[in-house]
């Protein structure tokens, strides 16, 4: 196994509450009391949060779909997505790919193949724009895909293009 393939078997994704649950059993708690109190107090998490978007996403967002471009997110997340939150986010994306159900968090290659399928296109015809160096433009590169950088650091990568705010796609696309 080559040192690639070992790194990407680590971007194996997991659960918030698995996790949790995984530590408590190494410290000889098992009951199912804590199982249940996990679960819910992770519930409740889900119930109380909200997305939280930077200014002009939404608008470019339904922007870029008016001009005919299939949307895709693909989301780095311990946490299951609550239904309302899904719902918010099926307003501005034809496909939703989350790391806790897809079982790979980006970079990992499967996360954007996978996501490709879904939008019936080829990474060659994609733009993935990202804020993360390595997850975000390294993983989407790895695939063949171009990518814009937000660069709200100004931390140095490989991008195909560099902007500041998500807004910025509308004039370029």
């Amino acid at each position: 196994m080559s040192f690639i393939e070992k790194g990407l078997r680590k971007l194996r994704e997991s659960l918030l509450d698995d996790i949790v649950m995984s530590a408590l059993l190494a410290c000889g708690y098992e009951s199912k009391v804590v199982v249940r109190i996990v679960k819910e107090a992770v519930n409740y998490g889900l119930a109380t949060r909200k997305a939280k978007w930077f200014p002009n996403v939404k608008s470019t967002l339904a922007t870029l779909r008016k001009k005919g471009y299939k949307l895709g997110l693909i989301s780095n997340t311990h946490w299951h997505f609550s239904y309302n939150l899904k719902k918010e986010f099926e307003k501005y994306f034809d496909v939703i790919t989350l790391s806790y159900e897809h079982g790979y968090a980006k970079p990992h290659p499967s996360i954007f193949f996978v996501t490709l399928n879904r939008l019936e296109t080829k990474a060659n015809q994609c733009l993935h724009v990202g804020d993360d160096p390595i997850a975000n433009i390294q993983g989407a590169k790895s695939v063949g895909m171009k990518t814009a950088f937000i660069n709200r650091k100004k931390v140095k990568t490989d991008a195909d293009i560099e902007i500041k705010r998500v807004d910025e796609l509308t004039a370029l696309l």
